[in-house]
């Protein structure tokens, strides 16, 4: 009796210990898949300041990048010339009863001693020790300085002479970049309707020598120049070398030129001393 009452006791009590090692067991793997699922849910946390920190820097980089744009653009317009309006050139009518009239136009070629006077590594000295210095750009702002910008000073000073100045399209480009001043001048004169400037073509050229392509193109970057910078372009077209034939009239008027000058010499040298030059208006 005595062993047998032991041995159910010790049952019971290991039943009891069991169950509650079981409880316990249980508890703590509750405990546990609490506390993964409390670790699972860092991740989604640092995800979370991830994404967020990422969205941030993005909206940073983006609103960094559009300053820096803005900036960018305000300080590359600040370097931009300001914006100019084109003159408005009075309508100049002519007095029929005058039967003397007197056309007075000044021819420039800015590029007529190009890359300049000084030696290079190709050649000598134009003329030795006194044209060393002299380059490019400091022959044609001699050009400029010394020969046009006078004229210009001239007309400014007698509003009642009128002049044509023919130039090429690159002339009033270097004009414009390093002479700003003398540009707005130009500007005056033009507005006046005193000043005509006559362009057909952007650097001087025997264009009679080339396909015509390269001379409608060289008058479109001449049209460009001039709108560009506000000056008028005269319909009046002037080769001094008497450049003249039916390819260059078809162009000139497909171009919207009206007038074409000849000067006296040549027109001689082509028609003969027979013939007078008397002008032709229609």
């Amino acid at each position: 009796m005595t062993n047998t009452t032991s041995s159910a006791s010790l049952d019971a009590i290991f039943s009891r210990r069991l169950h509650c090692f079981l409880w316990s067991l249980l508890l703590g793997l509750l405990v546990l898949m609490t506390l993964a699922g409390g670790c699972s849910t860092q991740p989604s946390n640092q995800n979370s300041n991830a994404n967020s920190n990422a969205n941030s820097n993005q909206n940073s980089n983006a609103n960094s990048n559009a300053n820096s744009n803005a900036n960018s653009n305000q300080n590359s317009n600040a370097n931009q010339p300001p914006a100019c309006t084109m003159p408005k050139v009075p309508k100049i009518v002519a007095d029929t009863k005058v039967n003397k009239f007197a056309l007075t136009m000044f021819h420039y070629n800015i590029e007529y001693v190009v890359g300049g006077l000084d030696k290079s590594k190709r050649y000598k000295s134009f003329c030795g020790p006194q044209c060393e210095g002299w380059g490019n750009d400091r022959v044609e702002d001699w050009i400029v300085t010394e020969t046009f910008a006078p004229v210009v000073d001239f007309y400014l000073k007698y509003p009642t002479w009128k002049v044509n100045f023919e130039m090429q399209g690159y002339m009033l480009e270097v004009i414009a970049k390093r002479f700003p001043k003398l540009l707005d001048k130009l500007r005056v004169l033009t507005g006046r309707g005193q000043l005509e400037i006559s362009s057909f073509h952007y650097s001087a050229q025997l264009f009679l020598a080339f396909p015509k392509e390269d001379l409608v193109r060289s008058i479109l970057l001449t049209k460009e120049i001039f709108k560009k910078h506000c000056i008028p372009l005269s319909p009046v077209v002037f080769n001094q070398e008497g450049q003249a034939g039916e390819g260059r009239q078809k162009v000139l008027v497909e171009q919207g030129y009206k007038i074409g000058v000849f000067p006296k010499n040549l027109f001689k040298y082509v028609r003969g001393d027979n013939v007078v030059p008397w002008p032709y208006y229609s």
